[in-house]
C-alpha cells in the first residue's frame, strides 16, 4: 500500500489519494510504478536472505489495460524474481465489473506462477460462481467485520462462515485489522490462517521492517506468518 511521503503534510494515507489518481487517469501508471517497487525490494530482500512475498493491489482500470501482461512479464525479467514471490490483490467490486476479463487476466497471470487474493471480502457483491472460477489462493475479510469482532456476535457469524467458504474452496484466509490481541484469539479460535493489522505493526519502510522482520524472527516461536 502507497503512503505519499508529503514534503509539508507528513503521510498521507492511500485513501486520501489514490482516488484522485484514479480521477485523474494516473492509476495505471502509479500502479506500474508500485509493481516495479515491490519486484525491486523483493529481489533486494532476497539478495539478503530475507524470503517473503510482496503484494500489490490491482484496480479495475489496470485490469483492464491491454499491456498489464507484457508489462508485468518484463518487469519480472528485468528484476529476476520468481513470479511466486509476487501477490497480486483485488477487491470484489473490481472482479465484478467485468467478471469474464478479469477470469482472463488472472489466469493469464496464475500460469506464471503469480498468486492472488481477493481483497475486502465480504464487502461487495460476488457471485460464487464466479468466485470458483477464479484461480485464486486468498481471500482476505474485510477489517469492518474484524474490528467489530469482540463485540458484535453478528460479524463473528460471518467471519466464521468466511472461513469455512474459503477452506471449503481450498483458499487460504486472512483477515484485515486486527487491533488486538484479543480479537488475534478470537480468529486463531475460528481457524483464520493469518492476521494483519496495526496489532502485528503499522506501516513501516522497508528499511524498518528488514529490522523488525528480523528481531520478530528471533523471538521463541517466532513466525513471519
Amino acid at each position: 500500500l502507497c503512503r505519499w511521503q508529503h514534503p509539508k503534510s507528513g503521510v498521507i494515507p492511500p485513501n486520501d489519494f489514490i482516488y484522485l489518481a484514479e480521477r485523474g487517469g494516473m492509476i495505471r501508471e502509479l500502479t506500474l510504478w508500485v509493481i516495479k517497487e515491490a519486484m525491486r525490494q523483493s529481489r533486494s530482500w532476497r539478495k539478503g536472505g530475507i524470503d517473503v512475498p510482496v503484494a500489490t493491489n490491482l484496480s479495475v482500470r489496470s485490469l483492464q489495460n491491454l499491456q498489464l501482461l507484457d508489462k508485468i512479464k518484463g518487469l519480472i525479467s528485468t528484476w529476476g524474481i520468481t513470479p511466486s514471490s509476487v501477490r497480486f490483490e483485488i477487491t470484489e467490486s473490481t472482479i465484478m465489473q467485468n467478471p469474464e476479463l478479469a477470469i482472463e487476466t488472472i489466469t493469464e497471470l496464475t500460469s506464471m506462477g503469480i498468486k492472488f487474493s481477493i481483497d475486502d471480502f465480504g464487502t461487495g457483491y460476488s457471485s460464487l460462481s464466479y468466485l470458483q472460477r477464479l484461480p485464486v489462493d486468498e481471500i482476505k475479510i474485510d477489517k469492518s467485520f474484524v474490528m467489530k469482532m469482540i463485540t458484535d456476535k453478528n460479524s463473528v457469524k460471518i467471519i466464521h462462515s468466511i472461513i469455512e467458504l474459503g477452506h471449503s474452496l481450498g483458499l487460504e484466509v486472512t483477515a484485515e485489522g486486527v487491533e488486538s490481541q484479543e480479537i488475534m484469539d478470537k480468529l486463531i479460535s475460528l481457524g483464520c490462517d493469518q492476521a494483519q493489522g496495526y496489532f502485528i505493526s503499522r506501516p513501516i519502510p522497508h528499511s524498518e521492517f528488514t529490522v523488525w522482520l528480523r528481531k520478530y524472527d528471533q523471538r521463541p516461536g517466532g513466525d513471519k506468518s
